[in-house]
Protein backbone atom coordinates (compact mmCIF):
# COMPACT_ATOMS: atom_id res chain seq x y z
CA UNK A 1 0.00 0.00 0.00
CA UNK A 2 1.21 3.53 -0.77
CA UNK A 3 0.79 5.64 1.90
CA UNK A 4 1.48 9.75 0.33
CA UNK A 5 0.96 12.99 2.77
CA UNK A 6 -2.25 14.72 2.24
CA UNK A 7 -3.77 18.33 3.10
CA UNK A 8 -7.63 18.13 2.93
CA UNK A 9 -10.24 15.26 3.10
CA UNK A 10 -13.98 15.54 2.57
CA UNK A 11 -15.48 15.22 6.12
CA UNK A 12 -19.02 15.15 4.72
CA UNK A 13 -18.52 12.23 2.73
CA UNK A 14 -17.45 10.85 5.53
CA UNK A 15 -20.32 11.98 7.79
CA UNK A 16 -22.51 10.21 4.92
CA UNK A 17 -21.56 6.92 5.12
CA UNK A 18 -20.75 6.70 9.06
CA UNK A 19 -23.54 4.33 9.67
CA UNK A 20 -23.87 2.34 6.62
CA UNK A 21 -24.01 -1.68 7.17
CA UNK A 22 -23.01 -3.27 4.08
CA UNK A 23 -23.86 -7.14 5.67
CA UNK A 24 -26.52 -8.96 7.37
CA UNK A 25 -24.05 -11.53 8.42
CA UNK A 26 -23.19 -10.90 12.08
CA UNK A 27 -20.59 -13.29 12.20
CA UNK A 28 -18.44 -11.97 9.54
CA UNK A 29 -19.51 -8.11 9.06
CA UNK A 30 -18.73 -5.83 5.79
CA UNK A 31 -17.10 -2.71 7.34
CA UNK A 32 -16.84 0.36 5.35
CA UNK A 33 -14.11 2.87 5.91
CA UNK A 34 -12.84 6.90 6.02
CA UNK A 35 -10.55 9.23 7.51
CA UNK A 36 -10.50 11.41 10.00
CA UNK A 37 -10.68 14.67 8.32
CA UNK A 38 -7.33 16.39 9.68
CA UNK A 39 -3.89 16.97 8.09
CA UNK A 40 -1.72 14.25 7.11
CA UNK A 41 -4.79 10.97 7.39
CA UNK A 42 -3.73 8.74 4.48
CA UNK A 43 -3.93 5.61 2.94
CA UNK A 44 -1.78 7.72 -0.18
CA UNK A 45 -2.43 10.63 -2.14
CA UNK A 46 -3.62 11.57 -5.21
CA UNK A 47 -2.84 14.43 -8.08
CA UNK A 48 -6.17 16.65 -6.09
CA UNK A 49 -4.50 15.66 -2.73
CA UNK A 50 -7.06 13.79 -1.59
CA UNK A 51 -7.01 10.74 0.59
CA UNK A 52 -7.36 7.52 -1.54
CA UNK A 53 -7.53 3.99 -0.53
CA UNK A 54 -5.40 1.29 -2.52
CA UNK A 55 -6.80 -2.44 -3.79
CA UNK A 56 -6.08 -5.14 -1.59
CA UNK A 57 -5.10 -3.35 1.60
CA UNK A 58 -5.06 -5.28 4.50
CA UNK A 59 -6.30 -4.69 8.19
CA UNK A 60 -7.01 -6.42 11.37
CA UNK A 61 -10.38 -5.90 12.93
CA UNK A 62 -11.20 -7.35 16.09
CA UNK A 63 -15.43 -7.34 15.73
CA UNK A 64 -16.50 -7.19 19.12
CA UNK A 65 -13.78 -9.16 20.68
CA UNK A 66 -10.19 -9.77 21.07
CA UNK A 67 -9.78 -12.01 18.39
CA UNK A 68 -7.71 -10.80 15.56
CA UNK A 69 -9.56 -11.11 12.01
CA UNK A 70 -8.21 -10.18 8.70
CA UNK A 71 -9.99 -8.03 6.45
CA UNK A 72 -9.01 -6.46 2.83
CA UNK A 73 -10.71 -3.84 0.79
CA UNK A 74 -12.87 -4.41 -1.74
CA UNK A 75 -12.98 -0.98 -4.02
CA UNK A 76 -10.05 0.02 -6.52
CA UNK A 77 -7.24 1.78 -6.13
CA UNK A 78 -8.61 5.36 -5.99
CA UNK A 79 -11.42 4.93 -4.33
CA UNK A 80 -11.35 7.33 -1.36
CA UNK A 81 -14.02 4.92 0.75
CA UNK A 82 -15.40 1.75 0.54
CA UNK A 83 -15.65 -2.00 2.32
CA UNK A 84 -13.81 -4.32 4.01
CA UNK A 85 -14.66 -8.05 4.06
CA UNK A 86 -12.95 -10.68 6.12
CA UNK A 87 -10.37 -12.92 4.52
CA UNK A 88 -11.11 -16.52 4.41
CA UNK A 89 -13.28 -18.68 7.53
CA UNK A 90 -11.78 -18.15 10.53
CA UNK A 91 -13.68 -21.34 12.04
CA UNK A 92 -14.49 -21.25 15.68
CA UNK A 93 -12.94 -18.58 17.43
CA UNK A 94 -12.89 -17.10 21.23
CA UNK A 95 -12.15 -13.79 22.58
CA UNK A 96 -12.71 -11.54 25.52
CA UNK A 97 -15.93 -8.98 24.82
CA UNK A 98 -15.11 -5.98 23.32
CA UNK A 99 -17.42 -2.52 23.71
CA UNK A 100 -16.66 -1.73 20.34
CA UNK A 101 -14.98 -2.92 17.36
CA UNK A 102 -11.49 -2.05 16.61
CA UNK A 103 -9.29 -1.92 13.66
CA UNK A 104 -5.52 -1.52 12.79
CA UNK A 105 -3.75 -0.53 9.59
CA UNK A 106 -1.25 -2.45 8.59
CA UNK A 107 -2.55 -6.34 9.52
CA UNK A 108 -0.62 -8.53 11.20
CA UNK A 109 -0.85 -11.41 12.70
CA UNK A 110 0.85 -10.57 15.70
CA UNK A 111 -1.02 -7.57 16.62
CA UNK A 112 -3.51 -8.19 19.90
CA UNK A 113 -5.63 -5.93 22.17
CA UNK A 114 -6.68 -6.16 25.82
CA UNK A 115 -9.67 -6.49 26.97
CA UNK A 116 -9.93 -2.63 27.77
CA UNK A 117 -8.90 -1.65 24.19
CA UNK A 118 -5.36 -1.33 24.21
CA UNK A 119 -3.74 -2.33 21.12
CA UNK A 120 0.01 -3.97 20.78
CA UNK A 121 1.40 -3.28 18.07
CA UNK A 122 4.96 -3.70 16.39
CA UNK A 123 6.48 -0.17 15.02
CA UNK A 124 8.70 -0.95 11.93
CA UNK A 125 12.23 -0.65 11.95
CA UNK A 126 12.46 -1.07 8.35
CA UNK A 127 10.52 1.07 5.75
CA UNK A 128 10.49 0.62 2.01
CA UNK A 129 11.09 4.21 0.04
CA UNK A 130 8.10 5.51 -2.04
CA UNK A 131 8.72 8.56 -3.87
CA UNK A 132 7.74 11.60 -2.50
CA UNK A 133 5.60 9.67 0.44
CA UNK A 134 6.33 6.65 2.94
CA UNK A 135 6.07 3.14 2.47
CA UNK A 136 3.66 0.29 2.44
CA UNK A 137 2.30 -0.38 5.98
CA UNK A 138 4.80 2.10 7.59
CA UNK A 139 1.76 4.29 8.41
CA UNK A 140 0.11 2.63 11.40
CA UNK A 141 -3.85 4.04 11.77
CA UNK A 142 -6.33 2.76 13.84
CA UNK A 143 -9.89 2.87 14.13
CA UNK A 144 -12.77 2.57 16.91
CA UNK A 145 -16.33 2.46 16.21
CA UNK A 146 -19.65 3.82 18.53
CA UNK A 147 -20.39 0.23 19.33
CA UNK A 148 -20.03 -3.19 18.05
CA UNK A 149 -23.04 -2.97 15.76
CA UNK A 150 -21.72 -0.02 14.21
CA UNK A 151 -19.49 -1.14 11.39
CA UNK A 152 -17.94 2.19 10.01
CA UNK A 153 -14.30 2.95 10.55
CA UNK A 154 -12.69 5.92 10.79
CA UNK A 155 -9.24 5.63 10.44
CA UNK A 156 -7.00 8.20 13.10
CA UNK A 157 -2.91 8.45 11.95
CA UNK A 158 -0.86 7.17 15.23
CA UNK A 159 2.57 8.33 14.11
CA UNK A 160 4.06 11.45 12.96
CA UNK A 161 6.17 12.16 10.08
CA UNK A 162 9.50 13.39 9.74
CA UNK A 163 11.25 14.27 5.89
CA UNK A 164 14.57 14.48 5.40
CA UNK A 165 15.77 15.84 1.98
CA UNK A 166 19.28 14.80 0.62
CA UNK A 167 20.85 16.01 -2.89
CA UNK A 168 23.96 15.45 -4.16
CA UNK A 169 25.98 13.21 -7.04
CA UNK A 170 25.00 9.88 -5.69
CA UNK A 171 22.62 6.95 -5.69
CA UNK A 172 21.51 5.90 -2.38
CA UNK A 173 20.69 2.33 -1.09
CA UNK A 174 19.42 3.21 2.01
CA UNK A 175 19.12 6.17 4.98
CA UNK A 176 18.73 6.24 8.30
CA UNK A 177 18.15 7.88 11.49
CA UNK A 178 19.21 6.80 15.48
CA UNK A 179 17.85 8.77 18.14
CA UNK A 180 21.35 10.37 20.09
CA UNK A 181 18.98 10.30 23.04
CA UNK A 182 18.41 6.66 22.52
CA UNK A 183 14.63 7.00 22.76
CA UNK A 184 12.86 3.81 21.34
CA UNK A 185 11.24 4.58 17.80
CA UNK A 186 10.46 0.80 16.72
CA UNK A 187 9.73 -2.39 17.89
CA UNK A 188 6.98 -3.25 20.51
CA UNK A 189 4.34 -0.55 21.40
CA UNK A 190 0.95 -0.21 22.45
CA UNK A 191 -1.57 2.23 21.08
CA UNK A 192 -4.66 3.67 23.21
CA UNK A 193 -7.27 4.50 20.79
CA UNK A 194 -11.34 5.23 21.36
CA UNK A 195 -13.88 6.54 19.05
CA UNK A 196 -13.81 10.19 20.26
CA UNK A 197 -10.60 10.52 21.12
CA UNK A 198 -6.69 10.59 19.21
CA UNK A 199 -4.88 7.71 19.48
CA UNK A 200 -1.73 7.99 22.23
CA UNK A 201 1.36 5.78 21.92
CA UNK A 202 3.74 3.94 24.75
CA UNK A 203 6.74 2.34 23.33
CA UNK A 204 8.40 -0.35 24.93
CA UNK A 205 11.64 0.01 26.65
CA UNK A 206 13.16 -2.55 24.62
CA UNK A 207 12.43 -0.93 21.79
CA UNK A 208 14.77 -0.05 18.85
CA UNK A 209 16.21 3.39 18.33
CA UNK A 210 16.44 3.14 14.66
CA UNK A 211 14.54 3.12 11.88
CA UNK A 212 15.85 2.71 8.02
CA UNK A 213 14.22 3.56 4.68
CA UNK A 214 15.34 0.79 2.34
CA UNK A 215 15.55 2.04 -1.54
CA UNK A 216 16.03 -1.38 -3.19
CA UNK A 217 18.06 -1.03 -6.15
CA UNK A 218 18.47 2.51 -5.16
CA UNK A 219 17.58 6.30 -5.82
CA UNK A 220 19.27 8.53 -7.64
CA UNK A 221 19.69 12.12 -5.28
CA UNK A 222 18.44 15.45 -7.08
CA UNK A 223 21.79 17.23 -7.73
CA UNK A 224 20.45 21.04 -6.07
CA UNK A 225 18.66 21.56 -2.51
CA UNK A 226 15.88 22.92 -4.72
CA UNK A 227 15.65 19.22 -6.23
CA UNK A 228 16.43 17.55 -3.17
CA UNK A 229 15.22 13.95 -3.19
CA UNK A 230 12.53 13.48 -0.11
CA UNK A 231 12.80 10.57 2.36
CA UNK A 232 9.72 10.05 4.78
CA UNK A 233 9.84 8.60 7.90
CA UNK A 234 7.11 7.51 9.86
CA UNK A 235 8.09 7.50 13.68
CA UNK A 236 5.70 7.26 16.55
CA UNK A 237 5.28 10.83 18.67
CA UNK A 238 8.34 11.13 20.56
CA UNK A 239 10.93 14.34 21.82
CA UNK A 240 14.30 13.69 20.51
CA UNK A 241 16.18 14.71 23.23
CA UNK A 242 19.67 15.09 21.59
CA UNK A 243 18.73 15.00 18.44
CA UNK A 244 19.06 12.08 15.92
CA UNK A 245 21.84 11.18 13.24
CA UNK A 246 21.17 10.38 9.91
CA UNK A 247 23.33 8.09 8.01
CA UNK A 248 22.80 7.30 4.14
CA UNK A 249 24.34 4.76 2.14
CA UNK A 250 24.79 4.85 -1.45
CA UNK A 251 25.01 1.60 -3.44
CA UNK A 252 29.15 2.36 -3.91
CA UNK A 253 28.56 1.64 0.13
CA UNK A 254 30.13 5.57 0.76
CA UNK A 255 28.49 6.77 4.09
CA UNK A 256 27.33 9.75 4.88
CA UNK A 257 26.29 10.81 8.32
CA UNK A 258 25.06 13.91 9.94
CA UNK A 259 23.86 14.67 12.90
CA UNK A 260 20.93 17.36 14.47
CA UNK A 261 21.90 17.95 17.96
CA UNK A 262 19.43 20.34 18.85
CA UNK A 263 16.22 18.42 20.56
CA UNK A 264 13.06 18.12 18.57
CA UNK A 265 9.52 16.32 18.49
CA UNK A 266 7.58 14.36 16.51
CA UNK A 267 3.98 15.17 16.51
CA UNK A 268 1.36 12.85 15.57
CA UNK A 269 -0.34 13.38 12.63
CA UNK A 270 2.28 16.67 11.89
CA UNK A 271 5.23 16.37 9.18
CA UNK A 272 8.60 18.09 10.92
CA UNK A 273 10.62 18.70 7.80
CA UNK A 274 14.53 18.85 8.05
CA UNK A 275 16.60 21.30 5.75
CA UNK A 276 18.29 19.47 2.50
CA UNK A 277 21.25 18.38 3.24
CA UNK A 278 23.85 17.71 0.33
CA UNK A 279 25.07 14.10 0.68
CA UNK A 280 29.01 13.41 0.98
CA UNK A 281 29.53 9.84 1.39
CA UNK A 282 33.08 8.47 2.35
CA UNK A 283 33.68 5.01 2.25
CA UNK A 284 34.16 3.06 5.70
CA UNK A 285 36.38 0.47 7.06
CA UNK A 286 39.53 -0.76 5.73
CA UNK A 287 40.91 -1.33 2.53
CA UNK A 288 42.27 -4.88 1.94
CA UNK A 289 45.30 -5.45 -0.50
CA UNK A 290 45.72 -8.54 -2.15
CA UNK A 291 49.80 -7.76 -2.21
CA UNK A 292 51.48 -7.63 0.83
CA UNK A 293 54.72 -5.53 -0.83
CA UNK A 294 52.03 -2.34 -2.24
CA UNK A 295 50.42 -2.52 1.38
CA UNK A 296 53.67 -2.36 3.00
CA UNK A 297 54.36 0.72 1.31
CA UNK A 298 50.79 2.62 1.50
CA UNK A 299 50.98 1.66 5.54
CA UNK A 300 54.93 2.98 6.04
CA UNK A 301 53.58 6.51 3.66
CA UNK A 302 49.62 6.78 4.43
CA UNK A 303 48.32 5.32 7.57
CA UNK A 304 47.75 8.33 9.54
CA UNK A 305 45.84 6.61 12.39
CA UNK A 306 49.22 4.51 13.23
CA UNK A 307 46.43 1.39 13.30
CA UNK A 308 48.38 -0.60 10.86
CA UNK A 309 45.63 -0.96 8.11
CA UNK A 310 44.94 1.75 5.31
CA UNK A 311 40.91 2.85 5.67
CA UNK A 312 38.98 4.12 2.44
CA UNK A 313 39.14 8.02 3.95
CA UNK A 314 42.80 7.64 4.15
CA UNK A 315 43.20 6.39 0.65
CA UNK A 316 41.02 8.81 -0.69
CA UNK A 317 43.21 11.81 0.30
CA UNK A 318 46.35 10.71 -1.18
CA UNK A 319 47.54 12.98 -4.45
CA UNK A 320 50.73 11.28 -4.36
CA UNK A 321 52.32 7.64 -4.67
CA UNK A 322 55.97 6.28 -5.09
CA UNK A 323 57.06 2.98 -4.78
CA UNK A 324 59.31 2.27 -7.04
CA UNK A 325 61.55 -0.90 -6.65
CA UNK A 326 59.02 -2.31 -4.25
CA UNK A 327 58.65 -5.72 -5.37
CA UNK A 328 54.68 -5.28 -6.16
CA UNK A 329 53.22 -7.80 -7.87
CA UNK A 330 49.58 -6.28 -7.82
CA UNK A 331 48.02 -2.41 -7.15
CA UNK A 332 44.50 -3.62 -8.16
CA UNK A 333 43.68 -0.77 -4.76
CA UNK A 334 44.73 1.88 -6.42
CA UNK A 335 41.30 2.06 -7.71
CA UNK A 336 40.64 3.56 -4.16
CA UNK A 337 42.86 6.30 -4.27
CA UNK A 338 40.78 8.37 -6.03
CA UNK A 339 42.42 12.00 -5.72
CA UNK A 340 45.61 10.41 -7.10
CA UNK A 341 48.15 13.16 -9.04
CA UNK A 342 50.90 11.70 -9.56
CA UNK A 343 52.30 7.68 -10.05
CA UNK A 344 55.55 6.53 -10.15
CA UNK A 345 55.77 2.67 -9.65
CA UNK A 346 58.59 1.65 -12.36
CA UNK A 347 60.76 -1.51 -11.78
CA UNK A 348 58.00 -3.58 -10.18
CA UNK A 349 56.72 -7.24 -11.12
CA UNK A 350 52.99 -5.62 -12.42
CA UNK A 351 51.48 -6.98 -15.69
CA UNK A 352 48.16 -4.73 -15.73
CA UNK A 353 47.17 -1.17 -13.82
CA UNK A 354 43.89 0.46 -13.93
CA UNK A 355 43.83 3.98 -13.09
CA UNK A 356 40.42 4.86 -14.41
CA UNK A 357 39.21 5.55 -11.15
CA UNK A 358 42.05 7.98 -10.40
Amino acid sequence: MKKYLSILFAAALIVSCAKEIASENEDSPVFKAGFESCLETKTYLNESLLNRWNADDRVSIFVGNTYNQQYKFEGKTGANSGDFSQVGNPGFHSGAKLEANYSVYPYSENTSISEDGVVSFEFPSVQAYEPSSFGVGANAMVAVTESTSDYFLLFKNVCGYLKVSLYGEATIKSVSIQSDGAEAIAGEGTVTASNTDVPSVAMSASGGDEITIDCGEGVQLGTSSETATDFYFVIPPVKFSQGITITAVGVDEKVFEKSTKASFSIVRNKIQQLPAVKYEGVRKGNITFADANFKAYCVENFDTNGDGEISYAEAEVVTEIECYYKSISSMDEIQYFTSLESLNCCDNQLTSLNVRNN
